[in-house]
């Protein structure tokens, strides 16, 4: 049922992982489902949501991890960020899931598209792309970063100190990862137990995911993209919500430094036709570490009313 393995997509190392289908097996479902993540886009902190809504609707679902932020396997070479920005920005996170719909989802499936966070502005941008829009049934975009992210709460705490201190907050992330691998792994469990809002998370993935943050490569990856998140995600791109409205899920959680409700309004004071909801106070940015059940049981009944027409 569940797979995982690496590939190579767009000269990224990529890490895949699967439910219902391998991405080269004959599939017998007409649909598939894809999840695009958040930032720091590390698969493993989706396992246990996907599992779960896996469960409940029953088509092959995949998730692959941005582009640059998980440590790949020995056996495989990845382009340095300094040398190649291109790949790791929003533009190449774009291109790097438009290039593994392309190539992995065939022409004759429906498409159904989730999005978290920055992973909403992705797939709105591969919405763009006429070929993707035309197979896409349905966008979840789950506490989505739509439109001026600079101007969130947590936007302008980045851009006015985070930034400046990315250099301090990768060496530290290296420092952490030269200790024993035991040592770490006690370390971020024992966070995760002293965080209770996290008690109904997958442990052991979420602490595997964890752990990646503190390679080098991981961290850099990803707060590179977050600030080149802070000055690309601006401006609504109305005419996707204009043409696919009836397609477009937005979930929204009642207290969102990311994403918050001031947005959500704007977006649907201009495109009141979209399907987008507030969810209960329970739900969160974070909302694989607090409620990933309850979030798989909220998209399963949007989809599976899709599936069954």
């Amino acid at each position: 049922m569940f797979r995982e393995g690496w590939i190579t997509l767009n000269s990224m190392p990529t890490h895949v992982m699967t439910w219902g289908g391998w991405i080269e097996d004959d599939l017998d479902s007409d649909s598939v489902l894809v999840c695009v993540p958040g930032n720091p886009g590390i698969t493993d902190f989706y396992f246990y949501f996907l599992e779960n809504l896996h469960s409940l609707i029953g088509i092959p679902i995949w998730v692959i991890n941005h582009a640059g932020t998980e440590p790949a396997p020995p056996n495989f070479s990845q382009p340095s960020l300094d040398e190649h920005p291109e790949l790791f920005n929003l533009a190449g996170q774009v291109k790097h899931f438009k290039a593994f719909i392309n190539k992995y989802v065939p022409e004759n499936k429906k498409l159904f598209l989730i999005g978290h966070s920055v992973g909403g502005k992705i797939c709105v941008e591969l919405m763009k792309n006429d070929d993707i829009a035309s197979r896409a049934s349905q966008i979840h975009l789950v506490f989505p970063t739509l439109l001026h992210i600079n101007q969130s709460p947590n936007g302008k705490l980045f851009t006015s100190y985070i930034q400046y201190l990315i250099p301090v907050i990768i060496f530290l992330a290296w420092l952490i990862g030269i200790v024993p691998q035991f040592v770490q792994l006690n370390m971020v469990s024992v966070y995760f137990w002293a965080r209770g809002a996290w008690k109904n998370c997958h442990m052991e993935s979420c602490v595997k995911g964890t752990l990646k943050l503190f390679r080098w490569g991981a961290a850099k990856s990803s707060l590179s993209l977050a600030k080149d998140e802070m000055y690309k995600i601006n401006d609504l791109d109305n005419e996707i919500y204009e043409n696919y409205y009836d397609r477009i899920f937005c979930y929204f959680a009642q207290n969102d430094r990311w994403a918050p409700l001031f947005q959500y309004h704007q977006i649907m004071e201009k495109h009141p036709k979209i399907q987008g909801v507030i969810l209960d106070s329970k739900f969160t940015h974070s909302f694989v570490l607090t409620t990933p059940v309850d979030m798989a049981q909220v998209l399963a009944k949007n989809i599976e009313t899709k599936l069954k027409n």
